[in-house]
């Protein structure tokens, strides 16, 4: 293995899956925010003179569309250099992603309140998820397609590089083609605690669902306090219902404790009735606050959760207003394949009622794996949201994370403590139980580290792996796996030192949103530590970095690729925090 296939210090793994709002259920928080991620060169130190944008995209050009953008064909589909960004023609094909992880809407809500957040309120997953991510048109030869791009920024020689890789699923088949029948139980808190706006924005979410609620779905509804009763019996949906659904609806009222642990216990019971013709069977659990009432310990809680999933319910959970549990809310839909979402006001009740029912209507591929050859030498030294097993240089996912999630200011996780599961190659670990179609893209990021002594600025068709991954498709049970090589062909000089390359507009703006949302975690991680000065730097760095990196594309492209939420966003973001910090630390100082 020659110096050039040795040469990175650190890559970012992003796995990227389109459309609505879910990203990875179990995503833990930035965990590896020492060692290589504290080595992360600061924006002022990587080089403020523009590089020649036109040279450090990949020349592998396809034939553009008549837009003028070069959709991927399907020829250059498994080529991460010179990955083009998709064009506006409309036949990107549907986008893919898996079940579930926390939003950082609650982390969003405490900033505007003038609150600080703390680190573990938000996630690396759930701030790339509700940031969009283009994909290069899906292969019509592929059922599930799997895109990889490169991008490399080192600033130099004696700081540690970021090299990410995103890897992005789509498909080329239709919503018609991938449309099923599910079951949707919805488990309702009704406990005094709710009275007021939190359960009139349930409501309000509920009445939204009914509106849109496809025919035949199964819909059954609990709702709990101290006692446990079913409102609606599980039933296909039809347009006759939707008088006497709404008549349930506005009778539901507020008064005494919480049994989460009774609540789920009956809503899983329900929603495991479902017969076979029910494709995908989902729970979606509603609360705002503490277990109070029947067994109230939160790992005989998840127990139930970890029990639903086994059974075939995934489950989701709302957390309401501003004082629920959120890490027991976080873990229900961890455990169980789900979603962790949180409802300020109606109108976020009504799009989680909405989003959520759509990534259950359609699921496209079941039991996706992932694995990927590394080169000599490298070694996984975080994969954020899963559980991962690295032996004789291959990385095979194992699942999404459900642990608790790892300080990042303490260590990281170590994969290669992770007992070996008991596959062959022919029967690979599970990453993702599901891929649903969606509307929105998320993204899963890790971090691998290569031999030392590698020279990064010699790099020349560089192998970084070879990712293999297959799936079975939900409707036929077809099963298909690819193979899928990245190779980086060249880095290109920044003027006023260092080197860099992306592959595509689009890594470029996934690459720098990273590095503003581990800035986030990392500045609430040294705030509560008392390192005030560090934790302001840090979001200034992320400022100038964002800045730096916009100079970077053309309008155009910017234009093309920058989705709302996007850059700017990330860098309005980071200048609140800096703010709400600042005047914390002004209360706090005689």
């Amino acid at each position: 293995m020659s110096p050039t296939r040795r040469s990175i210090r650190a890559l970012t793994l992003a796995v990227c899956v389109l459309f609505l709002p879910a990203a990875l259920a179990g995503c833990g928080s930035d965990a590896s925010m020492t060692g290589a991620d504290e080595s992360l060169e600061t924006p002022n130190q990587m080089g403020d003179v523009k590089s020649d944008t036109s040279t450090s995209y990949s020349s592998d050009v396809v034939a553009s569309d008549s837009s003028g953008w070069s959709p991927m064909d399907a020829s250059s589909s498994d080529a991460t250099g010179g990955t083009p960004y998709p064009g506006t023609n409309g036949d990107m094909g549907i986008g893919l992603k898996p079940g579930g992880a926390q939003d950082i809407n609650y982390f969003r809500m405490l900033l505007g309140q003038g609150k600080l957040p703390k680190a573990a309120d938000m996630t690396i997953e759930g701030w790339l998820n509700e940031h969009d991510t283009l994909l290069p048109k899906a292969n019509p030869e592929r059922s599930i397609d799997l895109h990889a791009m490169a991008a490399i920024l080192q600033g130099t020689a004696n700081v540690a590089p970021e090299v990410v890789l995103q890897l992005g699923f789509n498909s080329g088949m239709s919503l018609e083609q991938v449309k099923a029948k599910v079951a949707l139980t919805l488990v309702i808190d009704r406990s005094g605690s709710m009275w007021g706006d939190k359960l009139e924005y349930v409501k309000a979410g509920m009445r939204a669902l009914i509106e849109v609620l496809p025919v035949g779905t199964r819909l059954a509804i609990v709702s709990f306090s101290s006692d446990v009763k079913t409102d609606w019996p599980a039933k296909d949906f039809t347009a006759d219902d939707k008088p006497a659904l709404l008549n349930v609806i506005n009778q539901l009222t507020s008064d005494g404790g919480t049994n989460i642990h009774g609540a789920l216990q009956a809503g899983i019971f329900v929603c495991k009735s479902a017969g076979p013709e029910y494709t995908f069977r989902r729970v979606l659990l509603l609360s705002d606050g503490q277990a109070t009432e029947g067994n109230t310990d939160p790992n005989a809680i998840l127990a139930v959760a970890k029990g639903g999933k086994q059974s075939g319910c995934s489950i989701s959970t709302a957390g309401v207003g501003y004082d629920f549990d959120l890490p027991l809310m976080t873990k229900i839909a961890q455990q169980a394949d789900g979603t962790a979402w949180f409802l300020p006001n109606a109108e976020k009740a009504k799009e989680v009622f909405i989003e959520d029912l759509q990534t259950m209507l359609l699921p496209v591929g079941q039991n996706l794996w992932v694995q990927f050859k590394l080169a000599e030498g490298w070694h996984v030294e975080q994969i954020y949201g899963f559980e991962w097993v690295e032996k004789d240089g291959v990385v095979k996912l194992l699942g999404p994370k459900k642990d608790e999630p790892s300080d990042p200011e303490q260590g990281t996780d170590q994969g290669d403590t992770v007992e070996t599961p008991d596959t062959t190659d022919e029967s690979p670990p599970v990453a993702l139980p599901t891929l649903f179609a969606s509307k929105k893209n998320g993204l899963v990021m890790a971090r691998l580290i290569p031999p030392e002594g590698s020279d990064l600025a010699k790099i020349q068709d560089l192998l970084l792996a070879d990712i293999t991954y297959g799936y079975t498709l939900s409707k036929t049970n077809e099963s298909q796996q690819f193979t899928v090589p990245v190779t980086v062909p060249g880095v290109v000089q920044i003027p006023d030192g260092g080197i860099g390359y992306f592959a595509s507009p689009i890594v470029r703006r996934a690459f720098t949103l990273l590095q503003v949302g581990r800035a986030l975690m990392r500045s609430c991680t040294r705030f509560e530590a008392g390192q005030v000065v560090e934790a302001l730097a840090v979001l200034d760095e992320a400022k100038t970095l964002v800045a730096q990196q916009k100079a970077e594309f053309s309008a155009e492209e910017l234009a093309k690729v920058d989705m709302a939420p996007g850059l700017d966003d990330a860098a309005e973001l980071a200048a609140l925090l800096k703010s709400v910090m600042a005047q914390g630390q002004a209360q706090q100082t005689p």
